[in-house]
């Protein structure tokens, strides 16, 4: 005996058990119809929702002087309908249907009439139809789902995107096509819980369904959350009845909502994209992600399931955002649990690929939670945990200065006029495919340049990126160099997601230091440099053609017949050098030999001030011009004993005065007993001075600028504010030419 046989069998064994069981019940309805020779009737039974199991009977009559000859049950719809009394030759057949659900109705009974006391001639035959029309749940559609159909209900997800949503189909109706037209009308009510729609996902436009519209493929649209019914109903029979099919839903919402555009809201706005592209948002950081969950109506019986149903590894849920009370998953809210509104996730590590964690929210309204799919519904949000950090400015500019291309971080304004700085930043994001997702929710910040003036590209307006091959770009320029040293130097770069910040760089901004497109037009390094020391009248003198690497021209152009400047500092180019001056003083170099050369020249300054008070002058003599420097014929002198200059009363000049000390020599001053005022091994030099210790240069003038520089600093003290292209801080940390 095969399987199909057994089942068939038992089956079989069954329907005998209900026809019992229905006949002691003695619930049944009686449904009659008239035959007539060589005529086709049908006759609507009723069945009503949530009737469950039920019983009818069908009487088949005739009038005089017909009687039936005989019947049978041409087909039936699963064997529900069997032949109760039905002896040959009778006005009465009957027929009984047990345990039948709505659309379960139908039978087709075909026969013959006889007359009454005549056996011979032709026997007019006749058929009788119970038509019953047929709409199923997709994927509950065999003869055993049919049970309980109009009584039991169908979760529908409020939440429940288009290919989600809960199918119907209207089957073709089970009738007599030749006597009626077999057109079906079908409704949802109430109207305000749910509604029906085309394939297409456009509204189901009217109730009407022709023959040849089936099998007919409807979807349920829920509305609000409540118990919806679902009503297909045939043709009438004329007589009151009509075929009819029912099919129960009950609308729930069960929501999981997660901020998927960055705007800091869970909102409608974030429906549509809470699975693609889905959210979006940063590894270990003290902006928790928020989701909502949503489950109405609260009164339900089965479970809520919040699971990660992959990724679970990459996050964490908190009660709150201070991460107190971790949520473990998968967590379960039965009936009369009270649910949270709110969650919080935290990533902990970086997704390997875009929506590679999911969460799910699941109900179940079956108390046991077999997790049957027609019992459960779910929302979905899938999640991304990014990882950005910086990659341009990157590292230490210090110890390990990049100077272009990725990881630059040291940045130097070009040598146009104005001068431009710059800088193509760039934060790598993993996983690289979420770039393109992000950029719009990051920006970039980087250090001011005092007085120098920044502006992002176009295509980075307030420092938002663009994104390619998983890198965020963005540039920053800054035109014109600033007017003060203090603006270059160390600055930060900031990236930030969400206005949190993710990462932060050190670099370094220099200024090209023999260019000359600062605002004054010197070279760059005496512009900048001048301003560190205090001292006034630095004057930039250009190539000095040789060697010269500073003069005070008061002393080294000193002259009976000019002017002398006494009160500037002349340099060169030949003082940006590394050497130590005169061969004895401490070794320099770069923006220290500038410094140390300027606090040189300052001592020639505080020399000659010093050497000219020790001179008297009317105003036009020989020393009105104070101490002379650098002359064969000096004017280092005092009266002598006789208290006149030279020879008393002798014209020693030969001017025609006697006794003056007119403004050019030769002049009578230095004759006869007048007191020399130098020092007497060291011309120019007074003798009023000590000489300095060390005296180890050419000429006391000269060591005592050179002690004055090797007292005042050392090597590299300048070296902090050298932020000169080369210099100090430029590259290989003190190396002035690097």
């Amino acid at each position: 005996m095969s399987m199909t046989d057994s089942v068939e069998k038992v089956r079989r064994l069954l329907v005998v058990v209900l026809c019992l069981t229905a006949f002691l019940s003695n619930a049944v309805s009686t449904y009659e119809i008239s035959l007539v020779p060589d005529a086709a009737k049908r006759r609507a039974v009723v069945i009503q929702k949530g009737q469950g199991p039920a019983t009818a009977s069908l009487l088949l009559r005739t009038s005089h002087p017909w009687l039936i000859d005989s019947s049978r049950i041409a087909t039936s719809d699963d064997c529900l309908w069997y032949a109760a009394n039905t002896p040959a030759r009778n006005s009465t057949h009957v027929y009984r249907l047990v345990n039948a659900d709505s659309s379960e109705q139908y039978v087709r009974i075909a026969g013959s009439l006889t007359r009454s006391g005549s056996e011979s001639g032709r026997k007019p035959v006749f058929r009788a139809t119970v038509p019953a029309v047929d709409v199923d749940w997709q994927g509950r559609e065999d003869g055993w789902d049919e049970n309980d159909e109009d009584t039991w209900a169908r979760l529908c997800s409020m939440t429940a995107g288009q290919d989600e949503k809960a199918r119907l189909v209207v089957r073709r109706p089970q009738d007599d096509l030749s006597l009626v037209s077999g057109r079906m009308t079908i409704e949802c009510r109430p109207a305000d819980v749910a509604r029906l729609l085309k394939t297409d996902g456009t509204p189901w436009g009217g109730t009407a369904i022709a023959v040849s519209a089936t099998p007919l493929t409807l979807l349920v649209d829920p509305l609000r959350p409540g118990t919806f019914t679902v009503t297909l109903r045939g043709t009438s029979d004329g007589q009151g009845g009509q075929p009819a099919d029912y099919l129960v839903g009950r609308v729930v919402r069960v929501d999981l909502d997660v901020d998927t555009n960055g705007d800091g809201m869970i909102s409608d706005a974030d429906d549509a994209r809470e699975e693609t592209p889905g959210c979006f948002f940063g590894v270990s950081t003290n902006a928790l992600v928020p989701i909502a969950l949503t489950m109405e109506p609260a009164d339900r019986p089965g479970r809520l399931t919040l699971s990660a149903s992959y990724g679970g590894e990459r996050i964490r849920v908190w009660k709150t955002r201070a991460r107190t009370g971790e949520i473990r998953l998968p967590k379960t809210w039965n009936a009369g649990d009270t649910v949270p509104n709110m969650l919080y996730v935290e990533g902990v590590s970086p997704s390997e690929l875009v929506r590679d964690v999911e969460l799910c929210l699941a109900y179940d309204d079956d108390p046991d939670g077999r997790g049957d799919e027609e019992r459960t519904c779910e929302d979905k949000i899938h999640l991304t945990v990014v990882e950005m950090e910086l990659i341009t400015p990157a590292g230490d500019p210090v110890n390990a200065p990049v100077l272009s291309g990725e990881g630059q971080n040291e940045f130097t304004y070009s040598t146009d006029n104005p001068g431009v700085l710059t800088m193509n930043l760039r934060a790598r994001v993993t996983p690289w495919a979420a770039a393109g997702q992000v950029r719009n929710r990051c920006r970039f910040e980087v250090g001011a340049v005092d007085g120098s003036v920044m502006a992002w590209a176009a295509a980075n307006p307030g420092g938002r990126p663009t994104a390619y091959n998983g890198v965020l770009r963005a540039t920053a320029t800054f035109t014109g160099l600033p007017a003060s040293n203090a603006a270059f130097g160390a600055k930060k770069a900031r990236f930030f997601f969400d206005d949190t910040q993710r990462d932060e760089s050190d670099y370094e901004v220099f200024f090209p230091r023999d260019a000359a497109n600062n605002v004054d037009g010197v070279p760059n390094w005496f512009f900048y440099w001048r301003s560190l020391i205090s001292v006034d009248n630095v004057v930039y003198a250009g190539n000095s053609g040789g060697d010269m690497m500073a003069e005070v021209r008061g002393m080294t152009l000193w002259s009976y017949s000019d002017i002398p400047d006494k009160c500037s500092i002349f340099i060169y180019d030949e003082t940006v050098t590394k050497t130590r001056p005169y061969g004895v003083g401490k070794e320099m170099s770069g923006i220290d030999m500038f410094v140390g050369t300027v606090l040189h020249e300052r001592q020639h300054l505080i020399q000659i001030a010093a050497a000219d008070a020790l001179l008297p002058t009317s105003g036009n003599d020989s020393f009105r011009y104070g101490w002379s420097w650098n002359q064969a014929v000096h004017n280092h002198w005092r009266k002598g004993a006789d208290g006149e200059w030279g020879v008393a009363a002798i014209d020693d000049d030969g001017n025609g005065f006697i006794d003056d000390a007119k403004p050019l020599p030769p002049f009578e001053p230095g004759h006869d007993d007048d007191v020399s005022l130098d020092h007497v091994s060291y011309i120019w030099w007074p003798s009023a001075w000590p000489l300095p210790i060390p005296n180890n240069t050419d000429h006391p003038i000269e060591s005592e600028a050179v002690n004055a520089t090797d007292n005042a600093m050392n090597e590299h003290d300048y070296a902090p504010y050298d932020w000169g292209a080369p210099g100090k801080n430029h590259k290989t940390v003190r190396k002035w030419d690097d």
